[in-house]
């Protein structure tokens, strides 16, 4: 018998700093950081022999896909996945952040076109062009033989390993062994998983949901949800509040009790998210990674539950939420506007910072579809605490005009100006004063890190991590 396959090694660069490697070449992270990308062995290149697969037969076509059981975590738990061009089919049902937020998508009348296609209509017009020519005549027999050695071939060959988190979804990541990472990662940890919680109590909410109460358009007295949990939530949420009580108070007869419950929700969340609107979507999204985050605190539950329905929930939303609202552009830039509208769009920001900090530090990828994918690069940054603080519809109009006088004019700060910020600070030394387009970008960033706050301040501290 062969020896069971090694896993695939990261690169120098994602090696040395101990980071996850997407194992391209280059990779993703080298790309994104002008990095020499460098392996020590050759890279596998699954996409070059992806193309050399033969074309489905004539009788194919018209069948209903067949599915292998994918087995996660300890094996207790099947997953269906669509066979043949497996890592095409999911690469498809989870999220590219940055064609999503293209000028293109948010601009479909474009000549751009739809961003997160591009690469499978290439293959679909070869897919196309086969099928015409096996209407037109059987296949040759040089070319029969050719696709039964290649199946052959990919049969021989041993399958390639589970990825970790596959293998061990949503525990923490291995971080670089330097004090300050190492402590950094705690605290980051601890803010995260900290949550669920809050939402089981009163007074604050996580930093990435606005209590309605709060706006006086809801005629909802704040101090009527500072006791057991906000009465104001609308019903997904309301739902999400109950059910990590529950969490809570569990004993170890409830526990299983509980979680299937939690599941039941999530699952009920995905089978009618293509109903929502996008504040629904917005709802929905919250809860889900309120329920991962608990999930990831609890661990020994983990090879009980249905741990991949709970992992890919988070990515038809969010899908769903890119579709339904532009949150990329400004959200100064107008002189008047309407506070609620503004705090979606915010909550929106905010909530996907969540998932960038979720992938970051725990074993989860929401990207497993790489080639044409730089992370969250494009991702803008949340705003300040002068307008997501719980305060009156006529301070946080004040708060606003004098925003927009100050400001109206400034780029939207994304996760990778924060990045080139501080690469620019560390490496050329470029000051606040500096008049040039990175002195310029670099006195932005420094304006933002002043009106930090807790949400802020984890997304700096992210970056500053992952840097």
């Amino acid at each position: 018998m062969g020896s069971a396959p090694g896993r695939r090694k990261s690169c120098a660069p994602c090696r040395v700093s101990k980071a996850r490697c997407s194992l391209e070449s280059p990779c993703r992270r080298c790309e994104e950081r002008n990095l020499d990308c460098k392996y020590d062995h050759p890279p596998k290149r699954l996409a070059a022999y992806r193309a050399l697969r033969p074309l489905p037969a004539l009788g194919d076509l018209n069948q209903p896909s067949s599915y292998v059981r994918l087995l996660a975590h300890d094996g207790n738990t099947p997953v269906d996945l669509p066979t043949g061009t497996q890592d095409d089919s999911i690469g498809d049902a989870l999220m590219n952040w940055d064609a999503l937020l293209s000028p293109s998508f948010l601009h479909p009348s474009s000549t751009y076109g739809l961003p997160w296609p591009r690469n499978r209509q290439q293959s679909d017009a070869l897919n196309d062009q086969g099928t015409l020519l096996s209407l037109g005549s059987p296949e040759p027999l040089h070319s029969a033989k050719t696709s039964q050695l290649l199946t052959q071939s990919e049969n021989d060959q041993p399958p390639s390993p589970l990825p970790l988190y596959q293998i061990r979804p949503l525990a923490p990541r291995g971080m670089n062994n330097a004090v300050a990472s190492c402590f950094t990662v705690k605290v980051l940890l601890g803010q995260l998983l900290a949550y669920p919680r809050m939402m089981a109590k009163g007074g604050r909410l996580p930093p990435f949901i606005f209590p309605p109460c709060c706006m006086e358009a809801y005629r909802l007295p704040a101090d009527s949800c500072c006791k057991e949990f906000h009465k104001c939530l609308p019903e997904t949420l309301a739902i999400c509040c109950n059910l990590v009580q529950s969490f809570e108070s569990r004993t170890a007869g409830s526990t299983s009790f509980v979680w299937k419950s939690i599941y039941k929700e999530v699952e009920r969340i995905q089978g009618e998210h293509n109903s929502y609107d996008y504040k629904e979507l917005l709802q929905g999204l919250q809860a889900v990674l309120i329920y991962l985050l608990l999930q990831a605190g609890d661990p020994d539950s983990i090879p009980e539950n249905d741990i991949m329905t709970l992992l890919k929930a988070p990515i038809s939303l969010a899908r769903g939420l890119h579709m339904a609202c532009d949150y990329s552009s400004s959200l100064t830039s107008s002189t008047k506007v309407d506070r609620q509208e503004w705090v979606i769009r915010e909550s929106i920001r905010r909530t996907i910072c969540i998932i960038f900090g979720i992938e970051l530090l725990l074993d989860v990828d929401f990207n497993f579809k790489v080639a044409d994918c730089v992370g969250y690069s494009k991702l803008p940054l949340p705003a300040g605490r002068d307008l997501w603080e719980t305060v009156s519809n006529d301070e946080w109009a004040a708060r606003y005009s004098k925003l927009h006088a100050q400001s109206h004019n400034d780029r939207v700060l994304s996760i990778h100006d924060l990045r080139q910020a501080r690469r620019a600070v560390g490496v050329t030394g470029v000051e606040t004063t500096d008049m040039s387009e990175e002195g310029r970008l670099v006195a932005q960033v420094a304006k933002w890190c002043e009106n930090l706050d807790e949400l802020g301040m984890m997304v700096w501290m992210a970056v500053m991590l992952e840097s």
